[in-house]
């Protein structure tokens, strides 16, 4: 039967390999319906040919130590409370968050409020002004990829509202619903945000440069003026 999952939340992570991935964003509907364009992706360049083999490395366990308070304090956080006049939808939230507005969810959705700070929503106002002809430049990456950034802006405060948990969590703020968004924080989900642009394009923008590249080299090789799609 159908099963009705109402005000969802998933966390998808997964470790796929490259073509894998280029698979999925020439499936169309896969863009139109806005799957693909929902993930943000990392493809780190690989390390064979240039690893060393130390068997006594481990993690180091200042490392462990720093994650694992980290995480406790996080848990530590006051949860929102049902009833409370700051409701506020991150998922829709670019057209009418800023500072001293309240952005509200459905009257149904339990959903936490976030304000950012005068300063920080100017930062992002500038960021995502910046976005909006990028996706129309032909000489822009994001044209290529224009489904998937035209949520760019949409994403990066999703990750400024994680670092502002983590933040305020390690300094103690168990209430931190009440404290401004810092222009720090955008700032620091705008980096993020650009590194998963980089490497969008990494995946898809250079991938089809290469090909192209490929059929050039091709052309000259041969030496022929003319030719067909079945000689290539």
């Amino acid at each position: 039967g159908v099963r009705e999952v109402v005000n969802p939340r998933l966390t998808v992570v997964m470790t796929i390999q490259p073509s894998v991935v280029a698979k999925m964003q020439q499936e169309p509907d896969f863009a139109s319906r806005g799957l693909t364009p929902r993930f943000l992706y990392s493809a780190p360049r690989s390390l064979v040919g240039h690893r060393e083999w130390h068997m006594t490395d481990r993690i180091d366990r200042g490392g462990q130590s720093l994650y694992a308070n980290l995480i406790r304090d996080l848990l530590g956080v006051a949860p929102f409370q049902e009833g409370s006049p700051a409701e506020v939808d991150l998922t829709d939230v670019e057209e009418r968050v800023g500072a001293g507005r309240t952005c509200r969810a459905s009257p149904d959705a339990l959903e936490t409020e976030l304000r950012l700070s005068p300063e920080a929503f100017s930062t992002y106002q500038q960021y995502r002004r910046s976005l909006e002809p990028r996706l129309i430049d032909a000489d822009d990456d994001l044209s290529a990829f224009r489904e998937w950034g035209a949520k760019l802006a949409g994403q990066t405060l999703r990750i400024a509202a994680v670092l502002h948990l983590l933040d305020q969590a390690e300094l103690g703020n168990r209430d931190p619903w009440t404290t401004p968004v810092p222009e720090a924080v955008i700032e620091r989900a705008i980096t993020i945000a650009e590194y998963f642009r980089s490497h969008m394009a990494r995946l898809f923008v250079r991938r089809d440069r290469d090909k192209q590249a490929v059929v050039l080299d091709w052309i000259r090789d041969k030496g022929n003026s003319t030719f067909s799609p079945r000689d290539l």
